[in-house]
């Protein structure tokens, strides 16, 4: 346990002269350094309040630490005031059921001891219980969530969980289970989310329960992480949230077979009238861009200025049929393009002069010379092999592991 406050006479700060927010820009170049961040906690008071915010800001804890984390917070209530953010995950992600800790019971108690905590991340985690728990819970401070790799006991269990934050901007659902149909009728509250992240393998409840919920729903950034041959569901979502709909991130294929008997069951973008940028996301081109064009065939909006397509340099990229996306990319209906982004990344390690993605932009352009000539082409390269699901950034937030 950190020793934040030593018993002993305070001392002024080595930079007594300098105004605190000196002294506290200072301090954030250690942001990203547990360990010195610890030692600054213990020059003076006003010194270990910032670093305190800075340790604190996001916090890491796993399902067996959630004991000790909570009597932590009844000893130095005060540090519950510095958490912003909150990731609670499995300690072994292979660990089988006997070893499961459901989560739905220290949640309530979580609500009351961290009143400035707006983001809560949930991975590999298990949750059960009744709903006499979830009710005694109460998220109105929180506006992020995300569930990834999760396991309910039920599906209506699953809704009922996210319903219960009546003031998300940012929902982020992938990979959890059960997969089932929802069985009540729980009422979505009146969301206006900023970001929405949803994927339909496994089938996901949660898209037919926004997409048949009465409510009012606006989105402004929506992922689809993945896709199966039935989109209807998403479909339908879109019809819902189309008027308010400006960016879409989807992947290259969501076609299990390129020669689907449901081919023409693809996303239907006409409804998004107000969309603005259109991002292909997943790695694997398999379907070597068909998807693509047939969703660039389908969109209406007059707006829709930026269409963007993530490149991994290890597939088959220069199997894609480039010259038929710019066919679609020079008709009329994307007169208000200004740009197409190429987002690259991966590669081989060479000992060659020209990096793999020196070498790729080239041939890119050389398959798109229509758009080049316009002045639309624009390549951006990452070495960034991970790809979280509106995760905050690690430079933003620092992270306290229990």
């Amino acid at each position: 346990m950190l020793l934040l406050f030593p018993r002993r006479r305070s001392v002024d700060p080595p930079f007594a002269g300098f105004p605190l927010e000196i002294e506290f820009l200072i301090i954030d170049e250690f942001q990203r350094d547990i360990f010195r961040l610890r030692i600054l906690c213990r020059v003076c008071r006003s010194w270990a309040t910032y670093a305190q915010s800075l340790l604190f800001n996001r916090v890491d804890i796993l399902h067996q630490t959630i004991t000790p984390f909570l009597a932590l917070l009844e000893e130095r209530s005060h540090l519950a005031n510095h958490i912003n953010a909150l990731h609670i995950t499995k300690a072994n992600a292979s660990v089988g059921r006997l070893a499961e800790f459901h989560l739905l019971s220290p949640l309530p108690v979580l609500a009351g001891k961290l009143p400035k905590l707006n983001t809560l991340d949930f991975t590999h985690s298990s949750f059960g219980g009744g709903p006499d728990t979830l009710a005694a819970a109460t998220w109105t401070a929180i506006s992020r969530l995300h569930l990834h790799f999760c396991r309910f006991d039920t599906t209506d269990m699953m809704v009922e969980l996210i319903a219960s934050f009546p003031r998300l901007e940012s929902l982020s659902v992938s990979q959890c289970l059960p997969a089932g149909i929802l069985n009540r009728n729980i009422q979505i509250p009146s969301w206006r989310l900023r970001h929405l992240a949803l994927d339909q393998l496994p089938p996901n409840a949660i898209i037919d329960w926004m997409a048949t919920q009465s409510a009012e729903l606006t989105v402004d950034s929506f992922r689809i992480l993945s896709l199966g041959a039935n989109a209807s569901a998403v479909n339908a979502l879109l019809s819902k949230i189309g008027g308010s709909l400006r960016h879409l991130e989807l992947p290259w294929m969501y076609l299990p077979e390129l020669h689907s008997p449901q081919l023409h069951d693809v996303v239907s973008l006409r409804p998004c009238t107000a969309l603005t940028r259109v991002a292909f996301t997943e790695r694997h081109m398999h379907d070597f861009g068909l998807g693509a064009i047939t969703t660039l065939s389908r969109i209406t909006s007059p707006r829709l200025c930026t269409v963007s397509f993530g490149i991994h340099l290890d597939q088959g990229y220069l199997d894609v049929h480039w010259e038929e996306i710019q066919t679609a990319l020079m008709a009329d209906a994307f007169s208000s393009l200004s740009a197409v982004v190429f987002d690259i990344w991966g590669g081989p390690f060479t000992h060659d002069v020209a990096t793999p993605y020196e070498r790729a932009v080239p041939l890119i352009k050389r398959r798109l010379a229509l758009l080049g000539a316009k002045g639309l082409l624009q390549f951006k390269y990452s070495d960034n092999t991970a790809n979280e699901v509106d995760a905050p950034s690690p430079a933003k937030l620092r992270r306290s592991n229990f």
